[in-house]
């Protein structure tokens, strides 16, 4: 597969759901998305952040695969990225190591598995393309 330049891709919106956080009172935001290359699916994905809390840093999980009810877990990955502004840079997490993922119906990808390999390009293109063009986003890009 030919990875695409991130200013290729196409963002899709969808929801933004808003709460209050419960220790500083701010807003706690939770975008969801798609990415596509041109018709081509690539991914969904979410973004949670605390107006509060921003020096914890802009969290990603990137959905890949066949998410159709039924799908089995070995045709769907959950990468999960972390943005510092700070470092202005993404670190891919170790997403085994949280609870949230334990019964996610999907293959859910350390670190290890995504750098050094192709899919990282693939990942970090799509990343990149959120960031700069989710405009609820633009928060972080100031």
């Amino acid at each position: 597969m030919t990875i695409p330049a991130w200013q290729a891709l196409v963002i899709d919106e969808d929801a933004h759901d808003i709460t209050t956080c419960a220790c500083c009172d701010t807003q706690t935001h939770r975008a969801l998305g798609d990415v596509r290359d041109g018709e081509v699916w690539l991914c969904w994905y979410t973004c949670r952040w605390t107006d509060g809390h921003m020096d914890r840093g802009l969290s990603f999980d990137l959905f890949f695969g066949d998410w159709r009810e039924g799908a089995a877990p070995d045709t769907r990955w959950i990468v999960s990225v972390l943005y510092r502004k700070a470092a202005d840079a993404f670190s891919v997490q170790d997403a085994r190591n949280g609870r949230r993922w334990d019964k996610a119906g999907a293959t859910v990808m350390n670190r290890d598995d995504v750098i050094g390999t192709d899919f990282a390009q693939e990942v970090f293109a799509i990343l990149d393309a959120i960031f700069m063009k989710d405009p609820r986003l633009g928060i972080w890009r100031t």
